[in-house]
């Protein structure tokens, strides 16, 4: 199949080729339907990068070099079965590349795949990384802690399929950098489950500081409608009914150590759905305690723009920059 920006997923998902088998974990929905759309119209400026990918994507799978599974097996999927969703797809362009771990976000309310995942994917493939794309449990109230449970068995289903998960990086997105961020705490996510630590994290517009939505909801009275019920979705969906522990276990910020992996994060000042002054606090601590990072601040990219080639000129090639620090922290170590 050859696709381009003017192929449906429709098409995609009707097809006889390879990727018609994953378009269930990464067809795009809006507001709970399925998208019949082109991925030109859908995917706007990043539509050329996504078709890439996918015709990528596809071809990797269809020369054995990728496959997409379920990560948990039928009896946990029986006795819980929100499991059946989540899901691991893997693309090897070399059995000895580095390892890149793509977290999407969505809200914790859906996995937004194609937006925040595919056209990374397609990036990262072509620049000498191994990627998976993790499909994690979402839409129910309070998800958390489950979302790192499906990262732990998602990286332990990788190696019982005989592949290295020793040198990996992890790349994540809005409600996907705070699962991200939150997987590189010891207590929460890698260490928890007795896993190796990532080596480094690329983060775009990750939701960090969860006590910040706190904060605002104590002052409600200063906030527009639109603000309270932003702020009560995104607790409610993280949370739940939610103590002040929970609130600061879950809030990236306020758990970091000497022992962080190194972090390129980047966000925009005008983000109407994440507030960037979590990630201020984020650098703030990062210095505190030494950890190697870059912290880029924008202006006026908003949210979502995942890899952006054209929607703002400060923004285009963020995640080069972002390759460039992975390299130079490959550099240090490898001097050691």
């Amino acid at each position: 199949m050859i696709i381009n920006e003017k192929t449906t997923f429709g098409e995609l998902r009707n097809s006889n080729s390879s990727i018609s088998q994953i378009m269930p974990f990464i067809q795009p929905t809006s507001k709970g339907n399925i998208v019949e759309d082109t991925i030109e119209h859908y995917c706007d400026e990043q539509a050329k990068e996504t078709a890439f990918a996918l015709q990528l994507m596809n071809d990797l799978l269809e020369s054995n070099k990728a496959f997409s599974d379920k990560v948990y097996d039928n009896d946990a999927i029986k006795q819980s079965p929100d499991k059946e969703e989540v899901q691991i797809s893997y693309f090897e362009t070399n059995a000895n590349a580095p390892l890149a771990i793509i977290v999407p976000g969505g809200g914790y309310h859906k996995v937004c795949t194609m937006l925040e995942g595919v056209p990374i994917a397609g990036k990262l493939l072509t620049n000498g990384f191994n990627i998976a794309l993790l499909r994690y449990r979402t839409n129910q109230k309070g998800v958390l802690p489950k979302p790192l449970e499906d990262f732990a068995y998602a990286l332990k289903h990788l190696q019982n399929k005989g592949i290295s998960i020793n040198n990996y990086i992890v790349v994540g997105f809005s409600a996907g950098g705070h699962l991200s961020g939150s997987w590189a705490i010891e207590k929460l996510g890698y260490g928890k489950y007795n896993l190796p630590k990532p080596k480094m994290l690329i983060l775009g517009y990750p939701l960090l500081a969860t006590w910040i939505y706190d904060e605002k909801l104590k002052h409600r009275d200063q906030l527009t409608n639109d603000e309270i019920i932003l702020c009560e979705d995104t607790l409610n969906n993280m949370l739940g009914d939610y103590t002040e522990e929970e609130i600061n276990l879950y809030s990236v910020d306020k758990q970091i150590d000497e022992n962080y992996p190194p972090l390129y994060f980047i966000h925009s000042k005008n983000d109407e759905l994440v507030d960037y002054h979590g990630a201020i606090e984020m650098d703030k601590k990062l210095n505190e305690f030494h950890v190697k990072h870059q912290f880029r601040l924008l202006e006026d990219c908003g949210h979502g723009f995942a890899l952006s080639f054209h929607h703002r000129e400060t923004v285009q090639g963020w995640m080069d920059i972002a390759l460039d620090f992975y390299k130079n922290i490959e550099r240090l170590e490898n001097s050691k």
